[in-house]
């Protein structure tokens, strides 16, 4: 990834403007989801994908991401827009439910580590079906 960082920056600048989107679940609706807490916030409390089946609130964060490059100053500006729906919403539709967790369980052990979601999915898949 490194090797390729100027690459990825230098299409970023003179191309585009590029859109994207990611997902992901998370606990609440924060809108800092960053990795690292900020100053004087425990880790604990800071992440956002710890799924707690006894007080269950889960939410499907999606962020619309665009990358727009301005050439003259060999810089970029970076939007991201975070959109949430309920698992609540999706839990009570069962076409979504049954779609939601056949793309859950079709998860790599890779992404689901990658998603904050590996040692939570067994709680979340009993939860959507209870």
């Amino acid at each position: 990834m490194n090797r390729g960082a100027t690459g990825l920056v230098e299409g970023a600048v003179m191309k585009g403007p590029f859109v994207r989107f990611t997902w992901s679940l998370v606990t609440d609706l924060r809108l800092n989801h960053h990795t690292v807490p900020p100053p004087g916030v425990r880790a604990e409390d800071w992440d956002g994908r710890s799924f707690n089946p006894e007080r269950p609130e889960l939410h499907v964060r999606v962020e619309r991401q665009i990358l727009v490059g301005i050439p003259e100053l060999r810089c970029f500006l970076f939007f991201i827009r975070p959109l949430y729906t309920s698992g609540e919403s999706i839990k009570s539709d069962p076409r979504e439910r049954d779609l939601f967790s056949k793309a859950l369980q079709s998860m790599s052990p890779d992404s689901r580590l990658y998603k904050g979601v590996a040692k939570s999915l067994p709680h979340i898949l009993d939860w959507l079906h209870g």
